[in-house]
């Protein structure tokens, strides 16, 4: 959230108040003290609620009924010790799960924030592409820490979940990029 708060800043500076249409931006994150944090402030570089998607741990019992899928991938310890604040905690495979639990509501929101974006840039009445946007289609730039927690457990399944909305789309030309 501090990172794309910053990004805004700076396109605001270099670029005016047109960025806010022209890159669209779209925060996972399994800490409602995050995205509450990237979204407060009436200035120009807060993220409005429809580019958040809050991604809260469910208590270990909870998983009990898709606990034989989740165990393909992920050991018993994990799923039963999520930690009582039901977020990730810099803990990679809870990241994943937060992921995994979220994945439709993920998918629906990343459909909307691709097409916002394709829209944009369709629309774009600047003689060069505005950041976000490539000669040959869209840039989807996937930005995760490395030190544990919802992004670095996701970031992976994040990158692939975007190119095949995108394939889905019909949007052959998207680029996906990670930074870490």
């Amino acid at each position: 959230g501090r990172v794309m708060r910053q990004l805004r800043s700076r396109l605001a500076r270099e670029v005016g108040d047109d960025h806010r249409e022209a890159v669209a931006m779209l925060l996972l994150d399994s800490d409602s003290r995050g995205i509450s944090a990237a979204v407060q402030g009436n200035d120009r570089t807060a993220l409005r609620p429809d580019e958040t998607v809050t991604l809260p741990l469910r208590r270990p019992q909870e998983y009990r009924e898709d606990s034989a899928l989740l165990m393909r991938w992920l050991s018993r310890r994990w799923l039963y010790n999520i930690p009582k604040s039901l977020r990730t905690e810099g803990l990679r495979p809870l990241g994943r799960v937060a992921f995994v639990d979220h994945s439709r509501q993920i998918g629906e929101r990343l459909r909307l924030t691709l097409d916002r974006a394709r829209r944009s840039a369709e629309t774009s009445e600047a003689p060069t592409p505005v950041a976000g946007a490539s000669t040959n289609g869209l840039r989807v730039y996937v930005v995760a820490g490395v030190s544990g927690g919802t992004g670095s457990g996701m970031s992976l399944d994040v990158g692939y979940a975007a190119r095949a909305m995108a394939a889905k789309q019909g949007l052959d030309d998207v680029e996906v990029i990670g930074f870490f």
